[in-house]
């Protein structure tokens, strides 16, 4: 199937009495007025353009606050089961090719419009949305992925089953998502488990063949950084107060000396880690790894109000005097098995679940302390190769352990902003291609500012990216949707594959064919079009102050200053024109 044609009559956010015409292999118009659909080919049309399995591509651009995001939220609710828009809308149309045919799916009564089909060898039917099925069950059988790197606090959560949605803000607060389900655990808090969930997928993927088609952009991902997260003097008031909250209805001396006591261990570990000199990489990583430990099991003793002061106070005695000693990695197994004890002595009803608790901290302190194959590059991490089995060991331990807050993450080593929004856009692309719950052969991709972090030379090669990329899975057809700022993505494709959206004093106004020739166009020509820059192609700060430089010159009042703030002019022929006005 293929979206081929939109027309919103009622307001949808700032789209109202709207039509968008996707496809470049018809021209496709409706008039509102009379109700009638046109529909004929398009002579200029290139055949399999994108590739054999790439059927159309389409960019909306636009000014910020025109409603391209809007559009894609409209498309995407097509695919949402109880959130149907146009069978719930009234006046809207749709327009989509499946096989031979083209559907015109309306939500007016079908005897009131006029579909013309001009010299088109398809068959054609048209439906109203008081029939049955409705648009969703004709859908069903397709399946679309929603992509958004942008954050936006207010997107839809919607996710139905053929419409998978990868977006940045659905994942990180709708962790029940099919994406990310291959990670699922409770353990872990939320936060955390989104990062690891990410950080596996994105694993996952660039450990597979499909990712060979996008290496090329990337440096070398051969090591993965274990990163803790280091203690904080307010996360030691706030396990005072819990302290002295929960302490004080079962032990009054436990609410009196406990405090005392983390307070010591705490400036223990300041007065280290501050002591330790640059060069002592292993040593700095392994006692913040120590202290995220000692954090972790002294909370989880505290929230459990376990009455045993005596030995506890022992403990931690013993446990300050070996961080001034030097000897917390030494002593950490004890303080686990001796906090073990006390846990198992204090009649702690879930015996089992300590010992599974306590067993798997033993555990990932060897995996993070104790092994040699982690390597130290910063201070305050380590890094193990991506390949390393080591790896999948503390990714799984750590999945085990309920920790009350993050503790640790993991990172590429020294990737930018951009290769991670890179691998995270083809990871998400492809683990939503890998858990489909049928095999559907045509998928509509939505992408929204997908290149938002990019450098330009990363917007220049996105395109060809993607659809190398889906080359591989060439037992599928796709098409795809997005929304850009970049002229680099229009340089890239013909001018019936891009609509635009324009404010203009009439409201918004959206059209195809509104820019000159776009495909293989000079960047600096897209860029100078009225619709990208309307008021020149230099910063404003700088325009400003060329102007009042201008006015300067002309009414021969310049200074030393300005001589210099010429000399800085970057546009050779503009510097040269007010150095002559200058000179007369």
């Amino acid at each position: 199937m293929e979206l081929l044609f939109i027309h919103i009559r009622k307001p949808y956010g700032t789209l109202e009495n709207k039509s968008f015409n996707l496809s470049s292999k018809f021209d496709i118009n409706f008039n509102n007025e009379n109700n009638e659909l046109n529909i004929s080919n398009n002579t200029n049309s290139l055949k399999d353009f994108f590739g054999k399995n790439i059927t159309n591509v389409t960019c909306v651009i636009g000014e910020n606050g025109v409603g391209k995001t809007t559009f894609l939220r409209y498309i995407k609710e097509l695919y949402f089961e109880r959130r149907n828009e146009i069978d719930i809308r009234e006046g809207d149309l749709l327009v989509y090719q499946k096989s031979n045919k083209i559907i015109v799916h309306i939500s007016i009564n079908s005897k009131n419009i006029n579909v013309n089909i001009q010299n088109l060898d398809l068959k054609s039917e048209t439906i109203a949305y008081r029939k049955k099925p409705k648009l969703f069950d004709h859908l069903k059988s397709e399946l679309t992925i929603y992509y958004s790197n942008n954050f936006d606090l207010y997107d839809d959560f919607i996710e139905s089953e053929i419409l998978y949605n990868t977006s940045t803000p659905y994942l990180s607060r709708t962790y029940n998502a099919r994406i990310n389900r291959e990670f699922q655990t409770k353990k872990v808090n939320a936060e955390q488990r989104f990062l690891l969930n990410e950080f596996q997928r994105n694993r996952n993927f660039l450990r597979s063949e499909k990712s060979n088609s996008i290496r090329k952009l990337l440096k070398r991902v051969d090591y993965v950084e274990i990163i803790p997260f280091e203690k904080k003097d307010t996360d030691y008031k706030r396990l005072i107060k819990s302290i002295e909250k929960n302490s004080s209805n079962t032990n009054e001396k436990i609410s009196r000396q406990l405090p005392e006591l983390v307070n010591h261990v705490a400036n223990a570990f300041y007065t280290q880690k501050k002591g330790i000199i640059s060069e002592s990489k292993r040593r700095l990583y392994n006692i913040i790894i120590t202290e995220i430990i000692f954090f972790e099991v002294l909370a989880k003793f505290i929230k459990l109000e376990i009455n045993s002061s005596e030995k506890i106070d022992l403990v931690l005695d013993r446990f300050v005097s070996a961080i001034y000693n030097n000897d917390e990695k030494g002593y950490l197994d004890r303080f686990l098995r001796q906090m073990l004890e006390i846990f198992n002595n204090s009649n702690y009803e879930k015996e089992n679940s300590t010992r599974e608790y306590f067993a798997n901290l033993i555990e990932l302190v060897d995996l993070l302390i104790y092994q040699d194959s982690l390597w130290m590059n910063i201070p305050d991490r380590a890094a193990v190769k991506t390949d390393d089995s080591l790896l999948d060991r503390i990714i799984d331990i750590y999945f085990k352990i309920p920790f009350s807050k993050n503790s640790i993450k993991l990172d590429w080593s020294r990737l930018s902003a951009g290769e991670e929004s890179m691998i995270t856009f083809f990871s998400r692309i492809d683990a939503a291609l890998r858990l489909k719950s049928k095999r559907r052969d045509n998928i509509l991709i939505l992408i929204d500012e997908g290149d938002l972090y990019f450098h330009p030379e990363w917007q220049r090669q996105y395109l060809k990216a993607i659809f190398d990329f889906l080359k591989q899975y060439h037992h599928y057809n796709f098409q795809i949707i997005l929304t850009s700022h970049s002229p680099f993505i229009l340089s890239d494709l013909p001018q019936d594959n891009i609509i635009t959206f324009e404010r203009t004093s009439d409201g918004i106004k959206v059209a195809r064919n509104t820019l000159s020739k776009t495909f293989g166009g000079n960047i600096h020509e897209l860029l100078i079009d009225k619709f990208f820059l309307k008021d020149g192609v230099i910063g404003a700060f700088a325009d400003n102050k060329i102007l009042d430089l201008i006015q300067r010159v002309n009414e021969k009042k310049t200074t030393t200053q300005d001589i210099l703030l010429i000399n800085e002019i970057g546009d050779k022929f503009l510097a040269s024109a007010i150095k002559t006005n200058l000179g007369k």
